[in-house]
Parts: C-alpha cells; sequence; structure tokens
C-alpha cells in the first residue's frame, strides 16, 4: 500500500510538470505572436510614414484582387497562404510601380516554413519583353541539370551562365533578347531575381524584405527604374541571335 501511496505521488507529480509545460508553451506562443504582430505593425507604419513623406498611400487592396493581377508570375505558384501586406503604387510619364511585402507558405508534410520578400513591379507599354524568369543558380539546378532540367546559357559569357538559371517560353526570343550589354547589366545584379510578362516585370531578393528606411526603399526603387532602363535601352538595340 506505501508503495502504491508514493507511485501516486509521482504520477500527479508528474501530471502536473507535464500540465505546467503545456501552460509555458502556450504562454510563450502567445508572447511570440504578439511580438510579431506588434513588429509588422510597426514596419507598415514606417513604411506609410516614409511614403506619406512622398506623397503617396499605403494600400490595403484586398489579397484576391492583387493576386489576380498578378497572377502570370511563377512566383505567385508558389506555396500556398500567399498574403500582400503595404503595398504603394507609383505613377511615373514611363510607368507605373508597384512595390509589396508578399508571403507564401512552403509545406512538405511535417514542417512549414514561410517565405516573405518585398516585391516590386514595374508595368509599362514602352516594353515588349519575351517572357522569361531569371534567378541565382544553387546546387539543386546543378544536379537538375545533369538530368535534362531547362537552363538556357550563353557559351560567350560565362560569368552569367555561371550565375543564373535562365528559363521562359520560347528560347530562342530569349536569345536575341539577351545581348552582351544585358547580360553585363544582370551579372551585376546576382542575389536578384527577375519575372517577366510582355508589358511588365518584376525582381525581388528571395526570402528578403526591404529595411523599412527611407535610404533602403529609395534604393530598391532606383534598382528598378535601372532595370527598366536597361530593357527599353536593349529594345533600342538591333536585334541579332546570341549562341
Amino acid at each position: 500500500m506505501k508503495t502504491l501511496y508514493l507511485l501516486g505521488d509521482i504520477a500527479n507529480h508528474d501530471g502536473l510538470d507535464v500540465g505546467l509545460a503545456v501552460i509555458i508553451a502556450l504562454a510563450v506562443g502567445v508572447a511570440i505572436g504578439l511580438i510579431f504582430h506588434s513588429m509588422e505593425k510597426a514596419r507598415t507604419n514606417k513604411i506609410k510614414s516614409i511614403f506619406s513623406d512622398m506623397g503617396l498611400v499605403v494600400s490595403e487592396i484586398p489579397n484576391k484582387r492583387v493576386f489576380q493581377q498578378l497572377e502570370n508570375y511563377p512566383l505567385m505558384d508558389i506555396g500556398r497562404g500567399k498574403r500582400f501586406k503595404n503595398l504603394v503604387s507609383i505613377e511615373t510619364p514611363q510607368a507605373q510601380l508597384k512595390m509589396f511585402d508578399y508571403r507564401y507558405i512552403i509545406s512538405d508534410g511535417e514542417h512549414s516554413t514561410s517565405h516573405k520578400q518585398t516585391v516590386l513591379e514595374v508595368t509599362s507599354e514602352f516594353l515588349n519583353l519575351p517572357v522569361f524568369n531569371l534567378r541565382r543558380e544553387r546546387m539543386w539546378d546543378k544536379v537538375a541539370s545533369v538530368f535534362g532540367g531547362q537552363d538556357i546559357d550563353f557559351s560567350d559569357h560565362p560569368a552569367f551562365s555561371d550565375k543564373f538559371i535562365l528559363k521562359g517560353t520560347s528560347e530562342q526570343e530569349i536569345r536575341v533578347f539577351m545581348d552582351p550589354t544585358l547580360l553585363d547589366f544582370f551579372a551585376t545584379q546576382p542575389s536578384m531575381c527577375f519575372e517577366t510578362q510582355p508589358r511588365s516585370f518584376i525582381f525581388y531578393k528571395h526570402n528578403y524584405r526591404v529595411a523599412a528606411t527611407s535610404t533602403e526603399i529609395q534604393r530598391f526603387i532606383e534598382q528598378a527604374i535601372a532595370v527598366l532602363e536597361a530593357f527599353t535601352t536593349r529594345q533600342s538595340r538591333p536585334m541579332s541571335s546570341t549562341p
């Protein structure tokens, strides 16, 4: 009887420990959620303040409508739980710039990972682009290429081809468009991802959000303008095949 009594005490003690652990875990989860919410709110407020000083407004457009406007880009095909925040539209005589934070979730059945990046879309009637997507080459891409994974390489520009994976709907059109000057330009942007449609393009850095400071936001917008200029000046040069 004494032994059973002691075992009962131990069982009760373990039960209290488990219950306490659950309470602590829940409290930590709530605390992390509140911190995350507070950080996201602070980021939105900073971005609103920066663009307000520029005479622009951060929009609260429903996710469904934004997705419909952007659904042709390959980035939008990745993951689930897609969310758009802090959307700002900038009108210029040459183009419309649309900057926003984008989040999606990747799941492997057991674990989920949230990916966040700041994306900037440029739309212009002056653009006439082949459809392609361009990003930094990773180790898995090298393995896939051994088994026939698609990648458009340029034999006379290894500095570009060694860094990037380039895919698109028409290899011939892309080879004609990607002249040495444009390949040189992209080779100086090794961390950025680019996706195009005939009259628009987006660019972003994988899993990276631009810091909510006027300096970094201005730099990001200047990058978009530089890409636009690179595309439009390419269109003014003669088109000839590139190997």
